[in-house]
């Protein structure tokens, strides 16, 4: 994960999410990310199932997002 610390843009649109790492947010190390493309990932089929609710965590610092096209009904 050290290789991503430099991250700025993360482009991940079109790409089914199906779960996340359990633990503490992989995210943590991302302080250089500013956009976030997740248009197409299926967030909400996830988060229905109450899994990846804390996707969003420690991106505090993101300008700018894309989550269109992921049916979602509430963030």
């Amino acid at each position: 994960m050290s290789q991503l610390k430099r991250l700025k843009h993360l482009f991940f649109g079109g790409n089914v999410i199906r779960g996340c790492a359990r633990g503490p947010s992989a995210a943590t190390n991302l302080k250089n990310l500013k956009v976030v493309d997740l248009h197409s990932s299926s967030l909400q089929d996830i988060w229905s199932q109450s899994v990846c609710l804390n996707l969003f965590d420690n991106l505090g610092h993101v300008l700018g997002s894309n989550l269109s096209f992921n049916a979602l009904q509430s963030l």
